[in-house]
């Protein structure tokens, strides 16, 4: 899904305007915790 899909996802679903230079910073500044959240790692057994 590129950046210019979730704006016109946003508008659709929310009526909100955001640019996709504004999910494109977003989403950089998320990345790196992203990427250590999935490789943290997990209990042997997880609860849910």
């Amino acid at each position: 899904m590129s950046t210019r899909d979730i704006a016109s996802h946003l508008q659709d679903m929310y009526a909100m305007e955001v640019s996709h230079e504004l999910i494109a910073n977003v989403t950089d500044a998320v990345l790196d915790e992203v990427k250590a959240w999935q490789l943290r790692p997990l209990d042997p057994i997880f609860y849910i």
